[in-house]
């Protein structure tokens, strides 16, 4: 964190944003420490096990896998699961089996979305970054969700980035990375959870028209891109 270029933003220091991964850490481990001692199981058990099925049926095992393969309905189009299996059978391949392991990439992944949110939203609100940090890093639902090894670490990761990388869809421009960034990372809000990329796409769709276009019948714009779109999604 204090490495990367990502992590640099000058209105919150370094030190900082390592003080808030290692709270998103010790809410991750109080997750699991939650599910293991107060509750029968979660879905990041059944992903971990699955994705060490997968990893012995892909060296020649015949392990069976739990419902969650095939998604929801039968279906791995929606809120598909073999994505975030998929993401834990290569962590497998170095974490040695060890859950914990798991917990602090997907806190990363969580941390990564998080910081590119702020990133983004102080480009706009520069005088906002005390409610900004607190809206992003402290509201409970938020820190306990996005701590934990489920989909959500992984979504508030993808959403993070998007976001970020297209300014709330107002970038005219993008290099050839950016472009097929957001295409990779479009693809797997849609395999990951597919009813929050139908939430997110209208507005990075409008506002991207409305920045290529005027600033005249800005209301009729959202509200017809945001119905076209909404239709078409359900």
């Amino acid at each position: 964190i204090c490495k990367m270029n990502f992590f640099v933003i000058p209105q919150v220091s370094g030190i900082r944003l390592v003080v808030f991964f290692v709270l998103k850490l010790f809410v991750g481990f109080f997750v699991f420490w939650v599910y293991t001692h107060h509750y029968s199981g979660s879905d990041f058990f059944t992903y971990f096990s699955d994705s060490t099925a997968l990893v012995k049926n892909t060296f020649g095992g015949h392990v069976s896998y739990s419902a969650a393969w095939n998604g929801n309905f039968e279906n791995t189009l929606f809120n598909s699961s073999r994505v975030i299996i998929v993401l834990n059978a290569v962590l497998q391949l170095f974490s040695g089996g060890n859950f914990y392991v798991h917990a602090v990439f997907f806190c990363f992944f969580s941390f990564i979305g998080l910081v590119a949110l702020l990133k983004a939203f102080l480009q706009h609100f520069p005088n906002r970054r005390i409610s900004l940090v607190l809206a992003l890093f402290f509201i409970p639902s938020i820190l306990f969700w996005g701590s934990a090894a489920l989909k959500e670490s992984v979504i508030i990761g993808i959403v993070g980035l998007l976001v970020c990388l297209t300014d709330f869809g107002l970038r005219r421009k993008y290099t050839f990375f950016q472009s097929v960034s957001v295409f990779m990372l479009l693809a797997l809000l849609l395999f990951v959870k597919i009813y929050v990329l139908c939430a997110l796409l209208p507005l990075l769709f409008v506002n991207a028209v409305v920045t290529r276009t005027s600033v005249k019948y800005l209301f009729l714009k959202y509200l017809a891109g945001i119905l076209f779109l909404g239709i078409l999604a359900f």
